[in-house]
């Protein structure tokens, strides 16, 4: 279940993960699926045909044009509503970081759509029912998260990292009171923590990798990452400090960190 290259990774909690390099996971060139090795059968899709590679073991990469990866219908969002993490391993391919403004590395929404990946309606029906999502800043900039309507409005730290190297990117987000916890980390190590008053919340369904679950609809408003994946991992529960530098260190071999 843990994957071939990751077998001392935090599992307690484990709701969903991908594995490129894992044949479990991802079949290699002309691969159409990126199944879930969590047990939770919380499998993804692939559009457009993003490019397998065996750097690092494996990667898919998104071309920023036109790919994407998406689960509909999971079970995952609504129990990690209060308290959750998502950590993505990844990386520019070519010195850019998305390619578009705010382009996304993960998307969350719910969907007013009509459930159909292949018709001209696609995901949440406007941005703004985004629960949250991780993105690349301004272009070749930083990552952030914005969480349910601009609370937090594009949040991380602002350090450059167009630069072709793998990274562990993780957000934490914890609820006590009325106030969500938000924290974010690159390699293990905590870049910012910042509370807010807790958001809205309504049941968001849909993960989609590459892209904004809105904007996989159609061309009219592209806000796609242009970037490689190899591991992308949700967790109903806030990682520790301990549990992620743990995970960083079952797998910071692979990519020569």
């Amino acid at each position: 279940m843990a994957g071939n290259n990751g077998p001392k990774i935090v599992t307690n909690s484990l709701a969903l993960y991908l594995d490129a390099a894992d044949k479990k996971s991802c079949s290699g060139s002309g691969a159409t699926a990126w199944n879930d090795l969590s047990g939770n059968n919380e499998n993804f899709t692939l559009y457009n045909s993003p490019t397998f590679n065996n750097s690092y073991g494996g990667e898919l990469r998104f071309d920023g044009s036109n790919d994407y990866a998406r689960r509909r219908s999971s079970n995952i969002i609504n129990n990690i509503a209060a308290n959750g993490s998502v950590e993505v391993w990844t990386r520019s391919y070519d010195g850019v970081l998305g390619g578009l403004d705010y382009s996304r590395l993960i998307s969350v929404a719910n969907d007013a759509g009509t459930g159909s990946d292949t018709s001209g309606i696609r995901g949440s029906v406007t941005n703004d029912y985004n629960t949250f999502f991780c993105l690349g800043r301004n272009k070749a900039d930083y990552y952030g998260l914005w969480y349910k309507s601009g609370n937090p409005s594009a949040w991380g730290d602002s350090t450059t990292y167009a630069d072709n190297i793998y990274r562990q990117i993780i957000f934490t987000w914890s609820t006590s009171g009325g106030n969500m916890t938000f924290s974010h980390y690159i390699n293990s190590v905590l870049k910012l923590s910042q509370t807010y008053g807790q958001a809205n919340y309504s049941g968001a369904q849909h993960i989609t990798i590459s892209d904004d679950c809105n904007c996989a609809r159609d061309s009219s408003t592209p806000q796609r990452n242009k970037g490689a994946y190899s591991i992308v991992r949700f967790y109903r529960k806030t990682l520790s400090q301990a549990e992620i530098t743990q995970n960083f260190n079952a797998q910071r071999g692979r990519f020569s960190i």
